[in-house]
Formats: C-alpha cells, sequence, structure tokens
C-alpha cells in the first residue's frame, strides 16, 4: 500500500514540475523582447511616381535603301562610322547602268543635233528643207520636238537609275545598322544602313490608359538604365503622343519622350539601352513622413508602434499625402521617433522589443 501511494506521489511531483517547467517556459517566452526594424520619423521629401519601362532611342534617325535592285559593289562605312551629311556609303554595280545612261543620252544629244539642223536648213534656205508652207514647218517642227523631249526623258531617267544606284547619308550622324556586305544582291527597298544622330538620343516609354491621363509635359522624369544599375540621370517629358498605338500584347499605349538632361559626368549613352523611367507626378518637400509599412490601419483608424526605451508604445496617427514609399504625418509623430517596421501580429502595446543588429 505504502509503495502505491509512493509512486501516485512521484507521478504527481512529476506533473507539476513539467507544469511548472511549462509555465516558466511561456513567460519567459513572452517576456523575450521581440527583434524589430526601426526607422526614423524624418523631414523628408515625399515623392509619387509613376514607372515606366523602354529603352533608348533617336529622334533623328534614318533607314537607308537601294531605289533599284542590284548587286553591292563597295560598302564605304562600318557600324559605329561617323558620317556627314551627303557621303556616299554604299554603292551598287553600275555598270550596265552606266551604259544604259550613256545610250540614252547619245539619243538626246542626237535628237537636239537634228532639230538645231532643221532651224538653221530652214532659216537658211526653206527650199532646201522641203518647207513651203508654215503648217509644213511646224508639223516639222513639232516631230523633232517631241524626239527631243521623248529622249531627254528616257536620259534623264537613265540618269536616275544611276543615281538610285548610290546610298548618301541625308544627315551627321553614326552608322548604328550595316546588314550588307560586297557583292551581296540588294533588293529594292531592304534596310541596307541605319544612321543615327547622337546628338538627338531621348529615352521612350510606352504609358498605358490609365497613367497617360497623370503625365504632363516638363514633368522632371528620373531614369535609371540597366547599364548603369547605380546612376540615376535626370530627364524632363518633351513629347506626349496624342494618338495610341497597340503593343505586343493587344493594349493601347501612348508614346512618350523623356529628354536626357545634360549632367556632369553622365556615363556614355548608346542607342538601344534599356530601364525605367520613374515620371515625377507630386513632391512634397521638406515634410515630416515614414514608411509607410509601419502604418497599421483599421477602418478609418491608422496607428504605429514607436520603441520607447526598448518597450513597444501604440500611437494613433493622422497622414496627409502618400508617395510611392514614404507617407506624410499630420498628427501623433515628432522628428526623431523610433518608429516600428511592419510590426503585424508579433508586436503589441507594452511588449518588450530590440532593434535588429541586421
Amino acid at each position: 500500500m505504502k509503495i502505491k501511494i509512493r509512486k501516485k506521489t512521484i507521478i504527481i511531483g512529476i506533473l507539476i514540475i513539467t507544469v511548472v517547467f511549462i509555465l516558466v517556459s511561456v513567460v519567459s517566452k513572452n517576456n523575450r523582447p521581440v527583434e524589430v526594424e526601426i526607422t526614423k520619423a524624418a523631414v523628408q521629401d515625399i515623392v509619387k511616381t509613376i514607372s515606366l519601362s523602354g529603352k533608348i532611342k533617336a529622334d533623328n534617325q534614318v533607314d537607308l535603301s537601294f531605289a533599284t535592285s542590284g548587286t553591292i559593289n563597295s560598302i564605304a562605312v562600318e557600324l559605329n562610322s561617323s558620317v556627314k551629311e551627303n557621303d556616299t556609303l554604299a554603292v551598287l554595280n553600275t555598270a550596265v547602268l552606266y551604259n544604259t545612261y550613256l545610250a540614252q543620252k547619245s539619243l538626246y544629244d542626237k535628237a537636239k543635233q537634228q532639230l538645231e539642223t532643221f532651224i538653221e536648213t530652214y532659216n537658211d534656205d526653206p527650199d532646201t528643207a522641203g518647207i513651203n508652207s508654215e503648217d509644213i514647218y511646224w508639223s516639222k517642227y513639232k516631230e523633232y520636238d517631241d524626239a527631243v523631249i521623248s529622249s531627254k526623258a528616257s536620259s534623264d531617267a537613265a540618269l536616275n537609275g544611276l543615281s538610285n544606284a548610290y546610298i548618301k547619308s541625308p544627315i551627321n550622324g553614326i552608322v548604328t545598322e550595316s546588314n550588307y556586305k560586297k557583292e551581296e544582291y540588294a533588293a529594292v527597298g531592304s534596310k541596307v544602313i541605319q544612321v543615327t544622330d547622337p546628338n538627338t538620343l531621348y529615352f521612350g516609354v510606352s504609358a498605358a490608359q490609365e497613367d497617360i491621363g497623370q503625365i504632363k509635359l516638363e514633368q522632371e522624369v528620373k531614369i535609371e538604365l540597366d547599364t548603369y544599375p547605380n546612376i540615376s540621370l535626370k530627364g524632363s517629358v518633351y513629347y506626349i503622343s496624342p494618338v495610341p498605338t497597340t503593343d505586343a500584347s493587344g493594349n493601347s499605349v501612348y508614346e512618350v519622350k523623356v529628354k536626357i538632361g545634360n549632367e556632369e559626368n553622365i556615363p556614355e549613352i548608346k542607342l538601344g539601352m534599356e530601364g525605367s523611367a520613374s515620371v515625377i507626378l507630386e513632391n512634397k518637400i521638406s515634410r515630416l513622413s515614414i514608411d509607410s509599412s509601419a502604418i497599421t490601419e483599421i477602418g478609418d483608424l491608422k496607428y504605429v508602434f514607436v520603441d520607447k526605451n526598448g518597450v513597444a508604445k501604440r500611437i494613433d496617427i493622422k497622414t496627409d499625402f502618400e508617395g510611392d514609399v514614404l507617407i506624410e504625418i499630420i498628427e501623433g509623430l515628432k522628428e526623431g521617433d523610433n518608429v516600428i517596421l511592419s510590426p503585424l501580429s508579433r508586436v503589441k502595446d507594452g511588449k518588450k522589443v530590440t532593434e535588429n543588429a541586421n
């Protein structure tokens, strides 16, 4: 009987010790400070933007092709070559075209000579010219003159055909595409060379219908190119298309052009570089603000938790202007307050907290 009582006592003792251990562990855990991230309420600029992807394009860019088909005799430039207006860039084999022009010009010269000889002969002696009436004279004159007009048209067409065998640059710039080599066949209208004026580069984006109404001329823009991820370039909107186009997904978009500012130490910008543009819609200067992720909203009520000597204290706040990241505080906080970021359910009023060392 004493053995049974002793066993019972041992079991009860073990249970009591277990419960006490659990209670101590729970209390200890509840008293353990929660690691949190802290941001300070600060007076700073609050920015609201629209971010759009795009790439570097050029206002003055020309695609050049031959106006006649043929085999290329020479390409005078390479990719990235600098060219001036009216420079010859490429030439087709002109042997056939040149011989055609010479033949047509010869016919034109012969027709002119025949007309001049007829007029001189008539002026010297109408009978010799076989002209015995004014009607006959004008009939003959028209016959010779028509031959001159017709042969001149053929000569001019042959000369034009010869000129079509040359590609000349209509602008100053650099060669940004060169698609053919010597002795390759180029069809009419196929792009042989592209020339770009590097002084007309801009950052081009496409804005959706829901965004375009917020974008205005001369709005400030911050440009970040993928090539230079740690550099932000300043720009401004200088063109907004009045009519939409359709993008690859079938959506209506509007072209927006951003002029890149002339800053010192600007990196080399090249055609086709991709990146993003943040169009600044609104910018509030020197406003008391915090990261919006620190705010908890329940209905119309907004509050934050502030670290007061290692203890979380709930403070109700009122806000005003909201930017991309920051939100203006007009009541409840003061500059320098240590506000807890993303508190979620782990932070409660009166809870011990400690700032995350990372």
